[in-house]
């Protein structure tokens, strides 16, 4: 693990499942724990990429940090964790995806990694329409390059064949959650 890998924080008021979740993950990412919607208010920052967030918790409910963070305007995904499933509800409130207990290693590590695709296909569609941008000013002006053209549409069909292949290894709840940013 670097520096550099993707910080996760579990909000979990069960102990052993902050410890059972924060193994799973530790390879792979920089894992902050909370016992409590307070504590997880406290460490949640602007280098926090996904929270990973229990429903049902004294005192702060999942749905409230959820309120509080969207509030906070921070940029992290939100992956809540219920006992119950009821997955629309959940995206309703804001959470970016929804993962029903008990939950499986390969489940928490397929929704960790789905939520940080869903981040990268926002930075390779802010680059898409950037590069669209840029070719609507090259054909606007007075004598525009072939070879710049040629260059700049050879990458956005790059990019729209990305895209397109990040939307079709999208599930249902991950499509939505995307479209609804």
């Amino acid at each position: 693990m670097s520096d550099t890998d993707p910080i996760v924080l579990i909000v979990e008021d069960e102990s052993s499942l902050v410890d059972i979740y924060s193994h799973w993950l530790s390879d792979d990412y920089q894992i902050r724990a909370a016992e409590s919607g307070e504590r997880a208010l406290e460490l949640i920052d602007e280098d926090v990429d996904i929270m990973v967030l229990d429903r049902l918790m004294p005192a702060l409910t999942g749905r409230e940090v959820i309120e509080n963070v969207r509030e906070q305007s921070l940029d992290c995904k939100i992956v809540m964790a219920t006992a119950v499933e009821s997955n629309f509800d959940l995206i309703e409130a804001g959470a970016d995806a929804a993962i029903t207990k008990p939950i499986t290693k390969d489940e928490l590590l397929s929704v960790v990694s789905q939520m940080l695709a869903h981040e990268n296909y926002r930075e390779l569609e802010t680059e898409y329409f950037d590069l669209l941008a840029e070719r609507s000013e090259l054909l606007a002006s007075a004598t525009p390059s072939n070879e710049e053209l040629s260059t700049l549409e050879s990458r956005i069909e790059e990019l729209a064949a990305r895209l397109d292949d990040r939307t079709q290894e999208m599930d249902d709840n991950a499509f939505i959650s995307l479209m609804r940013d």
